[in-house]
């Protein structure tokens, strides 16, 4: 992963820019908590700001929204809307809450267009980062899935004297006949073989002929 120190955050920069921003990354929690940082820089970032929101909607999934719109002396009326661009499978915007009724010049709009084209360059790379740590998630949870079903494939094998084809099928014959996961009932032959409670239901012992589960 490149540094973030190193990540040029502005259009035509030869250097980085508003690096706090991409110190926002490290220190946020999840995307909701990065909003509400970013929500917050961009009060500080464009004049005459009272509050902001930022909104983030990720492949049809319920929108990401943080920020405060009724801050003291936000007015809703002259508040501006500048949207996120380029980020990773995302849309998104930064509305401004302006403190005077007369709302934001071209200098607070300039400033607010600079804030949101460096804001999607963090986002961006903060969306990056999310979707390679879920993966990274469901691989592991894969990964252990399929050591708890190779487990009890041997186990199963061994009771029966019959080769993996023959074990799966009595494995999948269990978890069909009792309507759960293949895992959950590869997880109860295994702990009952270790001596240990299983995470769920109670030990079992398949065999060939039932391909059900029996005490």
């Amino acid at each position: 992963m490149p540094c973030l120190d190193s990540i040029d955050l502005s259009p035509g920069s030869t250097g980085p820019a508003r690096p706090e921003l991409a110190e926002l990354v490290l220190a946020a929690d999840d995307l909701s908590d990065l909003l509400q940082r970013l929500a917050t820089a961009a009060v500080h970032h464009v004049d005459g700001a009272a509050s902001a929101v930022i909104t983030v909607t990720r492949d049809g999934r319920p929108t990401t929204r943080s920020g405060l719109e009724q801050a003291a002396g936000a007015r809703r009326s002259g508040r501006l809307s500048v949207p996120l661009s380029d980020l990773d499978r995302a849309t998104g915007s930064v509305t401004l809450y302006p403190r005077l009724l007369a709302g934001f010049g071209p200098v607070e709009r300039g400033q607010a267009q600079r804030f949101a084209d460096e804001s999607s360059r963090v986002l961006s790379l903060a969306l990056r980062l999310a979707r390679g740590n879920e993966v990274t998630d469901q691989l592991s949870a894969e990964l252990a899935s399929r050591t708890v079903i190779d487990h009890a494939l041997g186990i199963v094998m061994g009771q029966n004297r019959c080769d993996a084809n023959v074990a799966f099928a009595i494995l999948r014959a269990a978890s069909q006949n009792r309507h759960v996961r293949l895992r959950v009932v590869a997880a109860e032959i295994a702990s009952t073989v270790s001596r240990r409670p299983p995470a769920a239901g109670r030990g079992v012992r398949l065999d060939a002929r039932l391909g059900s589960s029996g005490s």
